[in-house]
């Protein structure tokens, strides 16, 4: 495979998902509320936890912190709230696809509770220094859920079509021990 493809894919991904994610959140506002809860559409994130199951750590990690810092500078109004959260989150996928086999199934439940993890610590984070009035209660019962089950179905859609294309891109002494 040539090297710019290996390059230009996973840039050229993660930037259609950042932009996605900004327009499904700000054009569908009123759709996001739903009986489930408030849905917050997290594409970005759901793309690197994607390409954590592929990528080298070096590039990996490269493309964490640019795009953590993006999701940071367009969403929130302080830096490093996300990155920190992205950063962990990545890292942990990253460790765990050396000991887990892999399949859809494992992966979305690995990515479900990476997810809930990354949204308990931004909660907390916003919490700890006042940024949000909300309890605990309605954080799980009107944020948590909606937000997991529609960035769920995008996980398995978005790895039944892209798994293809990204095992190209797999480091090859990382998928041999999976």
């Amino acid at each position: 495979m040539l090297g710019w493809k290996k390059n230009i894919f996973p840039v050229s991904l993660l930037f259609v998902l950042f932009l996605l994610d900004g327009l499904i959140a700000s054009y569908f506002n009123q759709a996001l509320h739903t009986s489930l809860g408030y849905v917050a559409p997290r594409l970005t994130i759901v793309g690197l936890m994607l390409l954590s199951l592929y990528l080298s750590k070096g590039y990996l990690l490269t493309l964490t912190l640019v795009f953590g810092f993006l999701y940071d500078s367009y969403f929130t109004g302080f830096l490093g709230i996300y990155l920190g959260a992205i950063c962990l989150m990545v890292y942990l996928i990253y460790q765990l696809r050396l000991y887990v086999k892999p399949s859809l199934a494992v992966y979305s439940i690995v990515g479900i509770l990476m997810l809930t993890l990354m949204e308990l610590f931004v909660f907390s984070v916003y919490d700890t220094i006042n940024l949000i009035s909300i309890s605990y209660d309605y954080f799980f019962a009107h944020h948590l859920g909606g937000t997991l089950i529609f960035n769920g179905i995008v996980f398995v859609l978005a790895y039944g079509v892209v798994e293809q294309f990204l095992m190209d891109f797999s480091d090859s002494s990382s998928r041999s021990v999976l």
